[in-house]
């Protein structure tokens, strides 16, 4: 079996140092697993509203290859990461490192080709009704992005900077650059801000609480040892008494 390490890991997260290796095995194996669990309802999100979009869209009519070409590829991506996610009990625990690899490909391949798709629709149309519809869009899944990726704190900052970054860009140097623009890009970028400061949240909050559930099971556990080692010496010490007797 690989060693789950890497810089992508959630293995690096200082706070379980005080964790017995077990302990901590089983912490990065129960993210994970939470990771995937979490991530599967995501995957359909992306080309559901990208099929909205393209059907509501009249600007989108004239772009057919364009809009219908985005729907395909988060639909497949989309697929490959339910399909990394349903796998986890097969393919994780043998090839910790390469399920890692592909579980953030398939992600940040949503992240990419979502992107590019809303900040060419801002570059081209400006703030219409199509730029304000992703926009709202882009905002709503940058929020669901926390809280189904927050174990996983990297991982949560590379995506929440590839959907909200080139739109801050894209928004301000769009069709009508102006000064509103100028200040609707400000807003987006004052929004990925608060959710970086809400991943950092979010990741403490989520492996402070399980950390002190595996505290209190590890001494659960060691109590019972010990209360049995007790007993043990006690039930001896008897025996050994009443031999003497």
């Amino acid at each position: 079996m690989e060693p789950a390490s890497g810089p992508s890991r959630t293995s690096t997260d200082p706070k379980r140092d005080d964790l017995h290796p077990e302990m901590r095995a089983r912490l990065e194996r129960q993210a994970d697993l939470s990771l995937a669990r979490r991530s599967v309802r995501g995957s359909v999100i992306y080309p559901a509203l990208t099929l909205v979009v393209v059907l509501t869209s009249p600007d989108l009519h004239e772009l057919p290859v364009f809009g219908w070409g985005t729907f395909a590829a988060l639909a497949v991506l989309g697929i490959a990461r339910a399909l990394v996610a349903h796998g986890f009990e097969r393919f994780r625990d043998p090839h910790p490192r390469g399920w890692t690899a592909a579980f953030w490909l398939t992600t940040l391949g949503l992240g990419v080709v979502w992107s590019h798709f809303t900040s060419r629709i801002l570059l081209d149309g400006g703030f219409g009704s199509t730029g304000l519809l992703v926009m709202m869009a882009t905002a709503g899944i940058g929020a669901g992005t926390v809280s189904s990726l927050g174990m996983n704190r990297p991982l949560t900052i590379a995506m929440e900077s590839v959907l909200l970054l080139p739109l801050a860009l894209a928004a301000t140097m769009g069709a009508h650059a102006d000064a509103s623009a100028l200040a609707v890009g400000s807003c987006v970028l004052l929004f990925w801000v608060f959710m970086l400061i809400e991943t950092r949240h979010q990741h403490r909050h989520y492996w402070t609480s399980i950390k002190n559930s595996a505290l209190l099971e590890q001494r659960a556990e060691e109590l019972e040892r010990a209360r049995s080692a007790a007993e043990t010496a006690t039930r001896s010490k008897g025996a050994f008494l009443a031999n003497m007797s």
